[in-house]
């Protein structure tokens, strides 16, 4: 049990460890810099906690690999809009990811020759997307805890060596921030997290807080790395992380990047798996399906990787409560000892 939570658990954190929490960029354009590193911790770990309990049980209770009928069962009548939501959120997170690939590449090679470096990621993705699942599962199970180590060997070393600071303040939107910002994550996750199958409720809620416990810690981390970074240099980029491990040492710069690599891969397959699956419906075949997903997640990331961020993806985590709130009602129909809980 205990090694099927902490699979199930690396799966939702992968979802979320993609190029834009790993790079800072995501945290500093959702919570910006001075609110509460603990504070927001707290939230987001107790909301991710929440959500992928809710989700895992909705996996259960529906037993299916079809995301199509997943949300048949939880939206209803409604299905067709969410099956449309959910393509275009695996979509722009997938074009985001590409367009983190190439900023990325720009840093390490030549600008001229980076964009072949997000089509080499892109093609590798494509290929692992093949197997379904399965691939995304074992990917997680390797890149997922090596990315958490590398973040967490970063976030406290600049903690603790930084001089620097901005002056914290609680923020009393700092819940409904955190609320957006989880639901934006989970949605990707829920592409995969909900054709799970069935599961006990041990699994569920352990798995739960592999995930939570992971991200509070990381989110703590770096949130207190960035308020001290910032107060020492004065700037930040675009990859703010990176420039941490820049000033570390060279070559946990260049550890970080790999770090990076292995974050947009696994989210890059985290959306493609669901964006394949859902066209292989249509086109019939698997490769044919993951290269015209591939190609329209290059056209869509010449929006630019920070565009994305800032813009596309604190709608999604607003259209994405909509999801959750169905999500929750269907889990009240299927379990009415839930609502007892809630009263009580």
């Amino acid at each position: 049990m205990l090694a099927k939570s902490f699979t199930v658990g690396m799966l939702i954190v992968g979802a979320i460890l993609g190029a834009g929490f790993a790079s800072g960029g995501e945290l500093i354009s959702f919570f910006g810099i001075g609110t509460n590193p603990l504070i927001i911790a707290l939230l987001v770990a107790v909301i991710i906690f929440l959500v992928s309990s809710l989700f895992l049980f909705v996996s259960s209770k529906v037993n299916t690999k079809s995301m199509s009928i997943v949300n048949q069962a939880v939206a209803g009548k409604l299905s067709f809009l969410a099956d449309t939501f959910l393509l275009v959120n695996s979509l722009i997170v997938l074009s985001a990811m590409l367009a983190a690939t190439n900023s990325l590449g720009e840093m390490i090679i030549n600008p001229i020759f980076s964009p072949l470096y997000a089509i080499v990621i892109g093609i590798i993705c494509a290929i692992i997307s093949l197997k379904g699942s399965k691939g995304l599962i074992t990917a997680n199970k390797i890149v997922s805890p090596l990315m958490i180590a590398t973040l967490i060997f970063v976030g406290l070393f600049i903690s603790l060596t930084a001089s620097g600071g901005r002056g914290i303040s609680i923020g009393f939107n700092s819940v409904g921030i955190a609320i957006i910002y989880v639901s934006m994550n989970m949605m990707l996750a829920a592409t995969v997290i909900t054709t799970l199958g069935k599961l006990n409720k041990k699994t569920i809620f352990l798995s739960s807080g592999i995930a939570a416990i992971s991200m509070g810690l990381l989110v703590f981390l770096l949130m207190t790395a960035l308020n001290r970074f910032a107060g020492d240099t004065g700037h930040m980029s675009g990859m703010p992380t990176l420039d941490m491990a820049r000033q570390i040492h060279p070559a946990v710069f260049y550890i970080m990047v790999i770090m990076l690599t292995g974050g947009i891969l696994t989210t890059i397959l985290t959306a493609m798996t669901g964006l394949v699956s859902w066209f292989e419906n249509i086109f019939g075949g698997k490769l044919f399906s993951a290269f015209t997903v591939l190609a329209a997640g290059f056209i869509l990331s010449n929006l630019g990787f920070s565009t994305v961020i800032s813009l596309l993806y604190p709608i999604i985590g607003a259209i994405g409560l909509v999801y959750i709130l169905l999500a929750l009602i269907y889990s009240f129909r299927k379990q009415p000892s839930l609502i007892k809980i809630c009263k009580l």
